[in-house]
């Protein structure tokens, strides 16, 4: 049908408007009146023709910052479950000290076959100089406090606790002392092969494999797979005994409390026990149990040792960027101090120097001078007489 050609009586749509208009502000006015509490509606919100501003810029910061954040937050989350030791300061906290001085690592990676000889080899090597700084430290504690048995106990397998032992017997020795190293039982042993000693059937007394090392004058009794435990906790009073009156230091290599009982024994009767960990794979909890449980026994010193030590270069770098913006902290300090100094001395001539104080300070009531005291001692306070009757 054509739109023109409408009959009259038929109103065309625009004549609907004010009608259609008025259908919300009867629905305001029908809210107005039903509601039990006083509801004033000015006007019924519309959608603007045009935008004030753009929030892109917002919400692309915003989505930023959460990125970085959720990233930051997962890596603290992971440092913090992580329980492995990986400085020697986590080590320390083990014993609430800094314990001795971290042997650093000798190969670029995996083992190294001739740490255990690191002593004669490459006796400049960082790792050279902290086995012997460890060594000093025994021999100190032997001579103050008459320490000779040390106990060395690895706080986690493939820790390098037998090549550490083997090195401190040596350095132990070459100072003049008489030591014997004594591997204990072990499901891996490892002190013959570390000294190049010839491999032995098992003797017929769990000591009486003794032989002495062909690199120094240490003797030492590795362990020999088919020995009797039992003879071990049996006899070992009685060797301990004479062993310490025969040498000056008795070295014990001992393998991690959870995996020997023999070894828990053995260490709480020394006088001193190292705990060694190797870096990013000992656990905080094993090396905290041995210590707690030395220190519980009753053993007089318990130390720790870092071994097969890698500096981390994302700690290196952020204690040096911690290092520099506490620096220009004082820096930045020191200038404001110095700048609000002398701020506040120009501040306070200006003011003393201003009208203002001036005519405030003539306000100011002032006092009167104190008159001097008159010559010659002070009269004496007259007393009152009594009236006397008449």
């Amino acid at each position: 049908m054509d739109r023109g050609h409408l009959p009259p009586e038929v109103p065309q749509l625009h004549e609907h408007e004010p009608a259609r208009a008025l259908h919300p502000r009867i629905d305001d006015v029908e809210l107005e009146a039903k509601s039990p509490l006083p509801v004033a509606i000015d006007q019924a919100p519309v959608p603007p023709q045009k935008p004030a501003s753009s929030n892109a810029a917002k919400l692309r910061l915003m989505v930023l910052v959460l990125s970085f954040g959720l990233v930051g937050g997962v890596c603290l989350l992971f440092d913090f479950l992580d329980g492995r030791i990986r400085c020697r300061e986590e080590l320390g906290a083990a014993i609430g000290g800094a314990g001795a001085e971290p042997v650093p690592d000798t190969s670029s990676g995996g083992e190294d076959p001739g740490f255990a000889n690191i002593l004669l080899d490459r006796p400049g090597h960082p790792a050279s100089l902290a086995l012997r700084d460890l060594a000093l430290r025994l021999i100190l504690e032997h001579q103050r406090c008459g320490a000779k048995v040390f106990a060395f106990v690895g706080s986690h397998a493939q820790a390098g606790n037998t090549a550490v032992a083997l090195n401190i017997a040596r350095a132990i020795s070459a100072h003049g002392f008489k030591v014997l190293l004594a591997e204990f039982p072990t499901p891996a042993p490892g002190l013959a092969a570390a000294a190049g000693l010839p491999a032995k059937p098992a003797p017929p007394s769990p000591w009486g494999n003794k032989e002495a090392d062909p690199e120094s004058a240490v003797e030492m009794i590795p362990w020999v797979e088919g020995i009797s435990e039992d003879r071990v906790r049996s006899s070992f009073d009685s060797f301990l005994a004479s062993a310490s009156k025969a040498y000056d230091a008795v070295l014990l290599d001992l393998v991690p409390f959870a995996r020997s009982d023999i070894a828990n024994e053995a260490a709480l009767k020394s006088d001193v026990v190292v705990v060694t960990a190797r870096q990013n794979v000992a656990l905080f909890s094993e090396t905290r149990n041995i210590v707690e449980s030395s220190a519980a026994g009753g053993v007089p010193a318990v130390t720790t040792l870092l071994n097969f030590s890698r500096p981390d270069p994302l700690r290196l770098r952020a204690l040096t960027l911690l290092a520099t913006a506490q620096a220009s902290a004082s820096i930045l300090h020191e200038r404001f101090n110095v700048r609000a100094r002398e701020t506040g001395v120009s501040l306070l001539k200006k003011i003393l120097a201003s009208r203002a104080w001036g005519r405030f300070s003539r306000q100011l009531p002032k006092e009167k001078p104190a008159s001097p005291a008159p010559d010659g001692p002070p009269a004496p306070a007259s007393e009152e007489t009594p009236d006397k009757k008449p």
